[in-house]
């Protein structure tokens, strides 16, 4: 798969340091309004799916579980990235 335009520029800001902390900055906003935002809303529509008894309730805690675990390690993520080089 062909990367985008914005892919192909956190690539060229990569360097055996890794990402420079505009690259970072970018990165992590695009995890946090891309991927974080639709597990989060993936979350909240598999909660109405169970509050309303559509689904079995075993795959759905299962579902939910995984999700709340992507949500976490992206999170993870972000923080690491907008901090920087040196972390914390």
């Amino acid at each position: 798969m062909p990367l985008s335009a914005e892919d192909r520029r956190v690539d060229a800001n990569f360097d055996s340091d890794g990402l420079d902390s505009a690259a970072a900055q970018a990165l992590a906003e695009r995890l946090h309004d891309g991927p974080l935002q639709l597990l989060a809303a993936l979350s909240l529509r598999l909660t109405a799916l169970a509050n309303r008894g559509s689904a079995d309730s075993g795959d759905l805690g299962e579902l939910k579980g995984l999700t709340a675990s992507v949500i976490g390690e992206l999170n993870k993520l972000v923080y690491e990235l907008a901090a920087g080089p040196g972390g914390d």
